[in-house]
């Protein structure tokens, strides 16, 4: 077995540790670090561009020459670059928080939270339970964003084995929102309930989408329930925790949630 070599991902710190011949994009995934990759890591959208710090990779391939001929010296393609012995490397475009409107989270409020897992971003808003009086919210991107901008790349990359790792940035990038949006506030949060597209609630269910990759494009099975062994619902303990259901095929609970937001299905006096 060939030995692994370290690779280093500034400025997190974050060290995956792969076999050579591996893709940069990969040793990103499996250290937890999001290098955008909007064309799913297949070479043609020339946006997962890493600058190598210390160390070296493998020499670029042709079609790697040609994506980069425009770049400054020491950019390479993380889909395309292959670590070939200890490197240390930086995304050129780091995912961060995109927005946040903190308030007074000072006092003992029970929180409820309102969450948006979209396949871009994601947005959390804290509110007070007691008053409804909004308290906190942000958008950060969505992790999963090194597997695609689309879900159908996202739902490719299940189907291609990669489900779990998919579940865990969902879940993360869940997670990610609600603490931008109330820091240190988590085990105050009795009630979260996420809206999202059929796709982002079924990989966040860790649902068989294989359902949604052709016609007739039904709901997955499960789609709106976590699994018992939920990281997230572990971890926003003691909080429940729901996902709104999806109508059908591609009409998703973030549908359901903006016709319930808009007063569509108030209940009519008798």
């Amino acid at each position: 077995m060939t030995a692994r070599v370290p690779v280093t991902f500034e400025p997190s710190g974050f060290i995956a540790w792969v076999e050579p011949g591996t893709t940069v994009l990969a040793a990103g995934r499996a250290a937890g670090v999001n290098i955008s990759a909007p064309c799913g890591g297949r070479g043609i959208c020339g946006e997962c561009g890493v600058k190598v710090l210390e160390g070296s990779l493998g020499e670029p391939s042709a079609d790697e020459r040609v994506a980069l001929k425009r770049a400054p010296a020491g950019i390479r393609l993380a889909c395309r670059a292959l670590v070939s012995g200890p490197v240390r490397l930086r995304p050129v475009i780091v995912n961060s928080t995109v927005s946040r409107e903190i308030a007074d989270l000072a006092g003992n409020e029970e929180l409820v939270t309102g969450v948006d897992l979209g396949t871009t971003s994601v947005s959390a808003t804290v509110l007070d339970s007691r008053t409804g009086r909004q308290l906190g919210s942000a958008t950060v991107m969505n992790r999963q964003s090194s597997f695609g901008a689309d879900v159908l790349s996202r739902v490719s990359g299940a189907l291609e084995g990669d489900a779990a790792q998919l579940q865990h940035l969902a879940e993360g990038s869940v997670l990610d929102a609600i603490d931008s949006a109330a820091p240190g506030a988590r085990r105050r949060i009795t009630r979260v309930v996420v809206a999202a597209n059929v796709a982002m609630a079924s990989l966040l269910a860790g649902a068989d989408v294989s359902s949604l990759a052709a016609h007739p494009f039904s709901v997955p099975t499960g789609a709106s329930t976590l699994p018992p062994d939920s990281g997230l619902a572990d971890s926003l303990q003691p909080a429940s925790v729901e996902i709104v259901p999806a109508a059908a095929g591609f009409v998703g609970g973030d549908v359901i949630a903006g016709l319930v937001a808009l007063g569509a299905f108030r209940r009519r006096a008798a």
